[in-house]
């Protein structure tokens, strides 16, 4: 994706990674766990890696930096599909 698809992050040109994973599967950069609620932001998982981050503005935001589960290559196969919305409001209580 950092040469094919070079605009879709800004963290490429400066060659950083969001996560420090050696290889990082960047398809679903936006995680289908991560939901919003009111003032506040949750993983729907609960990852054991992720945690809260307290805004200035009230807000209590979910810290994803430190989770890997939508970057892995076993992941992303499992849950593919063309469709993003479907990808996006997918529910994992199961």
């Amino acid at each position: 994706m950092k040469i094919k698809e070079k605009d879709f992050c800004v963290l490429y040109s400066q060659n950083k990674k969001c996560h420090d994973i050696d290889k990082l599967n960047c398809y679903l950069c936006a995680c289908p766990n991560f939901r919003v609620d009111n003032k506040s932001s949750f993983c729907d998982i609960n990852s054991k890696d992720g945690g809260n981050i307290e805004g200035k503005d009230g807000y209590i935001h979910q810290n994803c930096s430190k989770c890997t589960v939508p970057h892995k290559v076993k992941y992303v196969k499992d849950n593919f599909n063309r469709d993003w919305d479907k990808i996006m409001s997918r529910s994992f209580e199961d």
